[in-house]
């Protein structure tokens, strides 16, 4: 038997932990992904899909009982889309109840990360070191990387989109070129895993060494 699928619930002064679902295996536990919506909804991704509608949780899909099938990557669109990537690399929209399963390769690539502009369009991340572009019509490669790129891009104020690498820095990209940076300007560590961006207008940046904050140009 597994252990609890669980997320923890913090109200400013106690720390909570609620149960989601029954894990069918110890390795097939984790929480990955969390994305809201300014109606307060929030939908948790990794060993399942489950989603709270600001009173009560839903579990959307059961835990996986193999690790391709967790999911490792997901984009909460403004149209109320939500779109994830599968470890195994399968990009699956959820709409309106309904599943639309979209594949693995896109313009050649595999995806590992997702993130949607103010013009609704999306961008992606590949291992196959690449950044993608959706608009609506397809799929096409935006800029070629030295490296693999991985997890959701971060948009700052000034359009730049900044990704994650494992091992090669944080690239940006400036709607022309990266510029890659790495320990020797400031990070902490090359292993960039995670990007948000501050209410202070930071980019927070998380790597396997701890957070770092940058106000950039």
């Amino acid at each position: 038997p597994g252990d609890p699928v669980r997320v923890c619930r913090w109200d400013g002064s106690d720390l909570e932990r609620i149960h989601l679902a029954d894990s069918v295996d110890l390795r097939l536990r984790s929480i990955l992904q969390i994305v809201s919506a300014p109606t307060g909804e929030v939908w948790f991704g990794g060993a399942g899909l489950y989603r709270f509608d600001g009173e009560r949780f839903e579990c959307v899909i059961e835990p996986p009982t193999t690790p391709g099938d967790l999911l490792y990557y997901m984009l909460l669109r403004s149209n109320g889309e939500l779109w994830f990537v599968r470890c195994n690399g399968e990009l699956t929209v959820y709409a309106a109840g309904r599943f639309d399963h979209r594949g693995r390769v896109f313009a050649g690539h595999r995806i590992s990360g997702l993130r949607e502009d103010p013009q609704g369009a999306i961008w992606l991340t590949s291992q196959g070191k690449a950044l993608l572009h959706c608009d609506g019509s397809g799929f096409s490669v935006v800029q070629e990387s030295e490296n693999p790129l991985i997890g959701n891009p971060c948009l700052d104020p000034q359009g730049r989109l900044w990704v994650g690498t494992e091992g090669w820095g944080l690239y940006c990209y400036d709607t022309t070129r990266f510029t890659v940076y790495r320990k020797e300007h400031g990070l902490p560590a090359s292993d960039v895993y995670c990007l948000a961006q501050g209410a202070d207008g930071r980019l927070l940046i998380g790597t396997s060494a701890g957070v770092v904050g940058y106000y950039g140009a």
